[in-house]
């Protein structure tokens, strides 16, 4: 866990009063794993086009943004490019 994160349970403040943006950058800011929906290079959408799959969860697919156009390979959590 972060330091942020510790903070946040330390202050035992309700959810309600809790800076729940910070908590937010502070999780994704733990995850090593890039969303195959967002384009590395612009942030726009990108369309994905599944190469594989395990149990209906995405292991391997090709992108293209639809804002630059940009053309990646994403596999297991991370881009190739």
């Amino acid at each position: 866990m972060t330091p942020e994160i510790e903070k946040m349970f330390a202050e035992s403040k309700p959810m309600s009063e809790l800076d729940t943006d910070a908590l937010v950058d502070a999780m994704n800011a733990m995850n090593p794993y890039e969303d195959e929906h967002v384009c590395r290079l612009c942030d726009g959408i990108n369309s994905v086009k599944v190469i594989d799959t395990l149990d209906c969860v995405t292991l391997e697919a090709e992108t293209t943004c639809s804002n630059c156009g940009h053309r990646n390979y994403w596999a297991h959590g991370l881009f190739y490019d």
